[in-house]
């Protein structure tokens, strides 16, 4: 049965709420909790290897010979987002302090180690910068300000030592971390993208060309005797899955008039060794691309993750107040299909 306080608000309410549950062990879900915390430092490794990889990326990508961009602007854009990379390591850290102070002062530990905890929570919240995070120009200025008050009032609270307000007053910014984090996860998409097409599209080209050659020497011949008709005909099949496989319009035979019905067997000969040539560059095309779609995978993961992890931050605040159990299974189940999708798409970068 929860506990009822009529006449108070919801803040005041649910601190009043934890701080009685501490003191008496009644109702605070501390198996929820340790489920939580494990399950987020869990997430959190994961987080931190996509986001470690795409720093290696974007690295790579800048380094890269065959990045078309000057020196100076490759320079400068890896910066932005090397800079925007640890921004999202800085917020995974202030969400784990977070998650440390909460669990703290729910499981009952002496006021010096919650107060340690609730100023290193304090500390991550006030160094956190979300201005590198450059999907969120027209969010940055509001997320400032409400961290900024909140910070205050936070370290209002824990130097009068009502940790428990601390706490209510910290779940607001963390919560809209996550949201900003959900919000910038295309970017890291992005950072991969973009490292694939550097490899991709000069293949891409390649075939491109290649297919130029086929269609006009294929032009070129009527290939109207029977016997080479069929052949040609089984060349231009397969020529037309190349071109269908790198989304290039497909070959309709259109010979030019006055075209030459010579030397077809060459041309056959030859128009052979073009598909062959073009299926190395496809191959390796769509083994290339092949990449994307698994670390599309791993970004709609992250982004179930990081919205399971507000929605159980929620339930644990609202099983403490009401003391009912907090259902924290979609957020496990969250977390390791986050590490499936991980582990998927880093088998296939090493392809």
């Amino acid at each position: 049965m929860g506990i009822t306080l009529p006449g108070l608000s919801r803040t005041f309410r649910s601190a009043i709420v934890l701080l009685f549950c501490v003191i008496c062990g009644c109702s605070v879900p501390r198996a929820e909790l340790g489920a939580y915390g494990s399950q987020f430092e869990a997430a959190r490794g994961t987080s931190e290897d996509l986001i470690l990889g795409a720093k290696n990326a974007a690295e790579a990508h800048a380094n890269d010979s065959a990045n078309p961009a000057p020196p100076v602007e490759r320079a400068k854009r890896l910066m932005e987002q090397l800079d925007a990379l640890d921004a999202r390591l800085q917020a995974l850290q202030v969400i784990a302090q977070y998650n440390d102070a909460l669990t703290r002062l729910a499981a009952g530990e002496d006021a010096a180690a919650v107060k340690a905890s609730l100023d290193s929570f304090s500390s991550a919240l006030a160094s956190f910068s979300v201005k590198s995070l450059s999907k969120l120009v027209g969010s940055v200025a509001p997320y400032g300000e409400f961290a900024a008050a909140a910070i205050a009032f936070i370290d209002n609270q824990i130097q009068a030592k009502r940790f428990a307000k601390a706490i209510e007053a910290g779940e607001k910014p963390v919560l809209k971390i996550l949201e900003i984090l959900s919000l910038d996860a295309d970017n890291i998409l992005n950072i991969e993208k973009d490292r694939i097409a550097l490899r991709a599209d000069p293949r891409k080209m390649e075939a491109q060309l290649l297919a130029i050659s086929f269609t006009n020497l294929a032009n070129s011949h009527p290939f109207s005797d029977p016997a080479i008709s069929s052949r040609f005909n089984s060349l231009l099949a397969n020529h037309n899955k190349l071109r269908k496989t790198i989304g290039s319009n497909l070959l309709a035979h259109a010979p030019r008039a006055g075209a030459a019905s010579e030397q077809e067997e060459q041309a056959l000969a030859t128009l052979t060794t073009i598909n062959s040539q073009m299926q190395v560059h496809v191959d390796a095309y769509t083994q290339l691309i092949g990449q994307v779609e698994p670390q599309v995978a791993v970004i709609r993961e992250y982004k179930k993750v990081l919205a399971s992890t507000q929605n159980a931050l929620m339930q644990i605040r609202v099983a403490i107040e009401s003391g009912r159990s907090a259902a924290v299974v979609v957020f496990i189940q969250d977390v390791y299909s986050l590490r499936q999708a991980f582990l998927a798409a880093r088998e296939a970068k090493s392809k």
